[in-house]
This record gives structure tokens, sequence and C-alpha cells, in this order.
């Protein structure tokens, strides 16, 4: 007996979350997640892309749930970005607008091990100490707990030496080394 796939199926290709369905006349449509809009598009590259992945061991086939909270995760990154380029507004970076900093704080955080939590602090690692109307309790309301933990622990106080300060970030754990040190 010829056992046939159930859809849709939920995949992460890449760093991309992708939804395999088939359409009325059973045609295979994927939709991929769209962070900076917020909502799926059809994308039927990624057919092609899923069969290819799927004998690099490169496409994850994962539950509805994972998915869901994949694309939360995704949500709350794009969130913690445009909230630090709102919050940072014109500042600048030396001679680049601040946003070109957090993009490269974000990237280099990402090399050790990628995860939206730790994205979502690099953009907002330096609002509690550039950007005076932002307050920790922001962060925590928008954010969550953990994030606004590693924030904080991201911020120096005035007063703080440099070897008290990066001991304050090895002790908030390896998301806080990963965007700063």
């Amino acid at each position: 007996m010829r056992m046939t796939k159930k859809f849709p199926q939920y995949a992460l290709v890449y760093s991309d979350a992708v939804r395999l369905d088939r359409d009325d006349d059973g045609r295979l449509t994927a939709w991929r997640y769209v962070p900076e809009k917020d909502t799926f598009e059809v994308d039927n590259r990624f057919i092609s892309s899923v069969q290819c992945a799927k004998y690099n061991d490169e496409i994850h086939i994962v539950s509805e749930d994972e998915f869901a909270r994949y694309v939360a995760l995704r949500r709350l990154e794009q969130e913690a970005r445009q909230f630090a380029f709102e919050a940072h507004g014109t500042q600048r970076y030396g001679k680049e607008p601040y946003r070109v900093h957090l993009e490269e704080v974000a990237k280099f955080a990402s090399y050790s091990s990628f995860n939206y939590t730790r994205q979502a602090v690099a953009y907002l690692h330096d609002v509690l100490e550039d950007c005076t109307q932002v307050t920790a309790n922001d962060i925590r309301m928008r954010f969550g707990e953990e994030i606004c933990r590693l924030v904080v622990a991201l911020t120096r106080q005035p007063n703080t030496s440099v070897a008290q300060y990066f001991q304050q970030i090895r002790a908030a754990g390896p998301d806080a080394v990963a965007v700063k040190l």
C-alpha cells in the first residue's frame, strides 16, 4: 500500500519558513513566510529548493506547532529590529547611519550559533545606553523578561569599569557574549 503525504507540510529550508500545500488540482504550492511583511507569499521556487534540500539534509520538516514557534520568533526579531531602528532614529555610528552598526552586530552575533532571541538582543543592545526615551521596562513589556535581562546586561552603567562590564556580560551567558564580545 502506497503512503501519501499529508498536507499541509511545514518546513524550514535554510533560514526560510515554508508551508507546502496542494491546490485544488493537486499541484504542490509553496508559501514562504516574509517576516518584513508578516505574511505568507506564494513562492514556488521553493518546490525545487525543497526537493534539492531533502537530499542534502538542509530541510527540516517540522510540526505545525514548531512552525508557529519559528514564525513567532521571526516576528520577534523583526519587531526588535524595527524598534531599535526607530529608537536610534537619525543617530550615526561614525559616518554611517546607526542601523548599519546594528545590522553588523546582528550578523556577527549569528556566526557562532543562530537563534532569533540572540538576533533580537543584537538589535536592541544599545537602546538603553543611547536612547534615553527607552527604559528597561519598555523592553520587558514589549519583548519579554529574557530579552530584557540580556539587554540590561549589555548596558554599561556609569562608573562601571571595563573589567566589571565584561564580567557582567559573561555572567549573562552565551547570547550576551555573542552580541558584545
